[in-house]
């Protein structure tokens, strides 16, 4: 090592006051420039590392997600849930009123149109919201004669049994 230091040593020591003046002066811009350079490149870093933060943490929730859902299946815990008695419910409609026009769009939601009695209108949806867990999406009701409304509903299983 000292076989490197001393020809350096040499070669400083015969340079003039004003040649070593200006190189202490480069040395010295040289070591700010790439000091600025680091704290440039650790500023780009950290803002490309914050707009990466929101995707990285929604994939992260997705992956969790999906965890659950794996071992859920893996369990073989998978809730299902029977299917709705399409011929029970729409007797039990029909007994509201036999004019009852009654459509059903699927395997979980159905129509109704027609002119009912208000107060056996509301207990039957209140009792097929408790049995089969159905309940009113879209509703429009007129009155019609006295205690009776003119209506159209949409009913639909609800996400929760």
């Amino acid at each position: 090592m000292k076989n490197l230091v001393a020809p350096l040593r040499r070669a400083w020591q015969a340079r003039s006051p004003s040649e070593q003046s200006a190189l202490k002066r480069l040395a010295a811009v040289l070591l700010i420039a790439l000091a600025g350079q680091l704290l440039w490149n650790l500023q780009q870093a950290r803002q490309h590392l914050r707009q990466q933060l929101p995707r990285l943490a929604s994939a992260a929730e997705t992956m969790h997600q999906q965890l659950l859902a794996w071992q859920t299946l893996s369990a073989g815990a998978a809730p299902t849930r029977p299917p709705l008695p399409h011929d029970e419910i729409s007797r039990r409609l029909a007994q509201i009123d036999s004019a009852l026009k009654i459509t059903w769009r699927g395997e979980e939601q159905l129509e109704l149109s027609g002119e009912v009695a208000f107060d056996a209108w509301i207990k039957e949806i209140g009792d097929l919201q408790r049995d089969y867990h159905l309940v009113v999406i879209r509703l429009q009701a007129l009155p019609a004669a006295t205690g009776r409304v003119a209506l159209e509903a949409e009913l639909a299983r609800s996400g929760t049994p």
